[in-house]
């Protein structure tokens, strides 16, 4: 990793705001498309490249848009109490799951499961096929903030400071309490590792076999609000603060603090742009990171 490629990056690199005086929760993008879910029940979707609004999607009447993910068929909207599933061509809502007593911020996604948890304490599992219930886990004592689902295993984070891992097919877990004590906020997963971000800005690199701490990244001060890794790099945002980090994930390396216009909600990065949500006035701040990649992930 060349740093000042890095710092080239952070000074000269390009970017881009769109979506006026709307608060963006929740940001995800796929070949074509930027969806962004907004605090008043909708996704608007912008194409990629220009960022011209194409379409304004209505999920519900007021609530805020906690979580969007997608999948090759599907589009996963979480609102208050409420998972709404989309066609990803047609975007008709095809099914409505209704488990959760309140707000829904965790959801994830495999060939075979679908999962979601809430402030309810709560995470539900299940099958694609027919979207039957398969699983009700009350393995929390707080409110559950994110999940990842791999091939075998749910990883979920919680208020209550801790991450578990739970295989599907058998019911084993293991816990990973925070040693701070605070709650964690995002998870990410690569290779052999998870990463999660809390509540005061630890990240933790953990070994995903056997849940020992590989190392502690400590940069920052505040909540971590995205975690996002594209080839050898990850980009991590923290709650109002008008900056976000780099990390290379060899060793974990800070490579840079890169100032944003304003304070953020979350990030969400691909292989092209790295998208923030802003928090104070709105709008979604978009840097162009093509040319970082290609140079850093060879």
């Amino acid at each position: 990793m060349d740093f000042m490629s890095v710092f080239q990056f952070s000074k000269l690199m390009q970017n881009k705001i769109i979506g006026g005086e709307v608060k963006y929760i929740s940001l995800i993008s796929d070949e074509s498309y930027l969806y962004a879910g907004t605090n008043y029940g909708s996704i608007n979707l912008y194409k990629k490249g220009s960022f011209e609004h194409v379409e304004t999607i209505k999920i519900c009447d007021k609530d805020s848009i906690y979580k969007i993910i997608i999948d090759d068929d599907y589009i996963y909207v979480a609102s208050k109490g409420c998972v709404s599933i989309l066609d990803k061509k047609s975007h008709d809502c095809i099914k409505k799951i209704k488990d959760h007593k309140n707000e829904i911020s965790g959801l994830a996604v495999n060939e075979r499961y679908l999962a979601t948890g809430g402030y309810d304490n709560m995470i539900f599992l299940y099958e694609k096929e027919g979207w039957k219930q398969c699983v009700e886990l009350e393995i929390h004592n707080d409110w559950v903030i994110d999940l990842k689902l791999d091939e075998n295993y749910l990883y979920s984070c919680s208020a209550d400071s801790t991450l578990i891992k739970w295989e599907i097919e058998s019911d084993k877990y293991f816990e990973f309490k925070n040693p701070h004590g605070y709650s964690f906020k995002r998870i990410a997963l690569i290779n052999t590792k998870i990463i999660v971000g809390d509540y005061w800005g630890n990240i933790y690199v953990i070994n995903r076999e056997n849940g020992e701490i590989i190392k502690h990244l400590d940069d920052t001060d505040y909540i971590i609000t995205g975690l996002a890794i594209i080839g050898k790099i990850l980009f991590v945002s923290v709650m109002n603060r008008p900056f976000f980090h780099i990390y290379e994930i060899d060793k974990f390396t800070h490579l840079a603090k890169v100032d944003l216009t304003k304070g953020c909600l979350g990030c969400y990065a691909d292989e092209e742009y790295v998208y923030f949500g802003h928090e104070e006035w709105g709008g979604i701040e978009i840097w162009d990171i093509k040319e970082f990649i290609s140079n850093n992930t060879k």
